[in-house]
């Protein structure tokens, strides 16, 4: 299975968080109960996010290191739960 077949579009991964603050994408769309991208062939490495003067840019979630629960991404080698 291709990993993008893993998608649940639940739109978790596109949301930036730092300091408490949480921003979406805001190319990001409900659609029938399900979460796509306006942009989504051309996505990687524009800017979804700015906070606290820090740039959030769009990649690919299996090079995310956070961890969201339900998805199956997670268990893609290259997410690691947090460390202790």
């Amino acid at each position: 299975m291709p990993e993008k077949d893993l998608c649940l579009r639940c739109g978790k991964c596109c949301i930036s968080e730092l300091g408490g603050i949480k921003k979406r994408c805001p190319r990001l769309f409900l659609e029938n109960g399900v979460w796509s991208c306006s942009i989504y062939n051309h996505r990687l490495g524009t800017t979804a996010a700015v906070i606290h003067n820090r740039v959030f840019r769009c990649g690919l979630r299996e090079n995310q290191e956070k961890i969201i629960e339900g998805c199956p991404y997670n268990s893609i080698q290259k997410i690691k739960p947090p460390s202790s």
